[in-house]
């Protein structure tokens, strides 16, 4: 149990860090495409701060949208297996109960919500601080 859970802890440390590597270039994308608008905004006077922050909604947004789709598709697949091993595996319903998903997923997707929402915010001010020199 000791060595499945630090492998488990260890993937989800690797996935974190690759979506905020992707997080981060996307943002980069984004500054580069806009240095123009940036440049303008800074010479009538805009502030860093004005300048970064439609870059942090823009990663928080990308963060909650790929935290969003894989939560619902697994949600849907969850129920769809769960009702195949009902249907067609008698014998597992006599040694396991399996919950529903609307169990599993009421608890799991705001959580996914919150990491992916702040996985975005990581990532957007890191590429922010790295990538707009302001």
């Amino acid at each position: 149990n000791r060595v499945v859970s630090i492998l488990g802890i260890l993937i989800i440390a690797i996935l974190a860090v690759i979506s905020v590597v992707i997080i981060m270039n996307t943002i980069k994308i984004s500054v580069y495409t806009r240095r123009t608008e940036i440049n303008i905004m800074k010479f009538v006077g805009a502030t860093d701060w004005f300048i970064r922050w439609p870059f942090i909604v823009e990663g928080v947004i990308i963060g909650l949208i790929g935290a969003a789709i894989p939560s619902v598709i697994s949600w849907l697949s969850y129920d769809r297996i769960v009702d195949y091993f009902n249907t067609h595996i008698s014998v597992l319903n006599t040694l396991v109960s399996l919950k529903s998903g609307s169990e599993i997923f009421i608890v799991t997707i705001p959580v996914a919500l919150l990491v992916g929402a702040l996985l975005g915010a990581v990532g957007s001010i890191t590429s922010v601080r790295k990538h707009l020199r302001v």
